[in-house]
């Protein structure tokens, strides 16, 4: 009767000790299954976007994103137009790009005062402008401007205004 208890004292050991197992192993599937559940669905969601743009090599791919500066570029010269011809301004639309590299810090501090100098230069250099535009001698306000255009009323004359500027930090 001693020997049974002891078979089954070890039966009941056994049985805890492969349920321990058991669980490990099911942990380990459940990790294992979650980790390639993940990938594959962004590895699908990648191609379906990949070929949902109309990619069809990683070339195609690399010459859209190498294009996409002309891209912008030619999107803010457009708007910079567009913005010109509502407020009724006449001239060309000057564009001035600037690149800061963020990857040196040290030069980072250099680049943005650099560039806050230029503002300000562009600032002062517009208020100018203005105030010049502002100095200019005023046409009679007391002539209609149906009366006509004599040697007493001249018509009044509108000079070009100077081209539009436009920034641009990446």
């Amino acid at each position: 009767s001693g020997a049974e208890e002891g078979d089954a004292a070890e039966k009941q050991e056994g049985a805890g000790g492969d349920t321990g197992e058991y669980l490990l192993l099911a942990c380990k599937a459940l990790l294992y299954g979650s980790v390639m559940a993940v990938l594959l669905v962004s590895v699908m969601s990648v191609l379906v976007s990949y070929f949902y743009f109309g990619f069809t090599s990683m070339a195609d791919m690399f010459a859209f994103m190498a294009l996409r500066q002309e891209r912008e570029m030619a999107a803010l010269r457009q708007k910079a137009l567009e913005e010109s011809a509502k407020s009724g301004e006449e001239g060309d639309v000057e564009i001035h790009q600037y690149k800061i590299d963020l990857t040196n810090p040290t030069e980072l501090w250099d680049q943005l005062t650099g560039l806050m100098q230029l503002l300000e230069e562009l600032a002062e250099q517009q208020a100018k402008e203005e105030e010049e535009a502002l100095l200019q001698p005023i046409v009679d306000s007391t002539s209609s401007p149906y009366s006509g255009t004599n040697a007493t009323n001249p018509a009044p004359t509108s000079t070009p205004k100077p081209a539009k500027k436009a920034f641009v930090l990446p």
